[in-house]
């Protein structure tokens, strides 16, 4: 259903994600966690087609998610911690 393969993404000089690869079947729950700045919502902006990787590919549901964002971008629901989602810490 999503499978991601080296997507890099870059903010001028600054690498936000590098060679990420990434492969979830119909159904899967995925839980993203790290520090501040690890690319976690440049990762999820990515996902939902919010925003373009500066190279690999994703494909959300068969769609390439660049080519074809908004049919990509349907099946990926998320939710932050700002959801209602209590911190760890």
């Amino acid at each position: 259903m999503v499978h991601l393969k080296g997507v890099v993404k870059h903010f001028g000089t600054i690498t936000a994600l590098r060679g990420i690869d990434l492969e979830l079947k119909r159904g899967c729950c995925l839980g993203i966690f790290g520090p501040n700045g690890a690319g976690k919502t440049t990762l999820l902006r990515i996902l939902a087609t919010l925003a373009r990787p500066s190279a690999g590919t994703v494909r959300i549901a068969g769609y390439d998610a660049v080519g074809y964002p908004l049919k990509a971008g349907q099946p990926i629901t998320s939710a932050t911690s700002h959801a209602g989602m209590s911190s760890l810490s």
